[in-house]
Parts: structure tokens; sequence; C-alpha cells
């Protein structure tokens, strides 16, 4: 079982790190921020029980709900933070020309082609 939880806890904090690589305080509610850091804490916390030889049956649910949020929220993820992720005072500025109001936008700074 370890293995296991190693794998998944590795797999789990990459794509928390590249979340989060995405977000800044500036533009970000801070709500955000924080339960994707705490997601990134929890596969890194597994992880160093599966690395120790004492990884239980938290650890696996500890990575079911890290995980779980990361496949749920993978749909409006794909180009960068969703709108709801912003700021309100980012939500309120007007859309760019030829986007619909209201579409994913990716963070200031940031290309929608992003690999992480």
């Amino acid at each position: 079982m370890n293995l296991i939880v190693l794998t998944a806890a590795v797999l789990a904090l990459g794509a928390y790190v590249c979340r989060m690589d995405s977000l800044s305080w500036r533009h970000h509610r801070p709500v955000v921020i924080v339960v994707h850091l705490a997601g990134a804490i929890a596969a890194l916390v597994a992880g160093d029980h599966a690395v120790s030889g004492t990884a239980g049956w938290l650890d696996v649910m500890l990575l079911a709900l890290s995980g779980g949020w990361l496949w749920i929220s993978f749909h409006t993820w794909r180009a960068g933070p969703p709108l709801w992720a912003h700021k309100v005072t980012e939500r309120l500025q007007p859309h760019s020309p030829g986007r619909p109001a209201g579409s994913a936008q990716t963070a200031p700074g940031r290309s929608a082609g992003r690999p992480c």
C-alpha cells in the first residue's frame, strides 16, 4: 500500500504545484489559494508517511479528498484559473472583445496554452 500511496501523493502534489503556479495573491481569492495549499500539504503528508512505511487508511482518505477536488474541478481549470477564482475587482472588469461574458479566462500574464 505504501507504493500506491506514494505514487498517488506524487501525482497529486505535482498537480497542485501546477495549479498554484497560476494563482497569485494579487489577482485571486485567498480562499482558493489556501484550499490548494491545503491539498498540496495533504499530499505531502501522505507521501511522507508512505516513504517512512507508515501509510494507512487516513493517508488514503487524504489523497482521495485532495485528488477528488482535482478531478471534480479539472474541467473548469483547463485554461487556467476559472472566473470564480478571481477577486471581485478582477471579475468586474469588462471582458475582452470576441470572448463571451462569463467564459473561462486565464490569469493575467498567463497564456492559455501553458502545459502546467
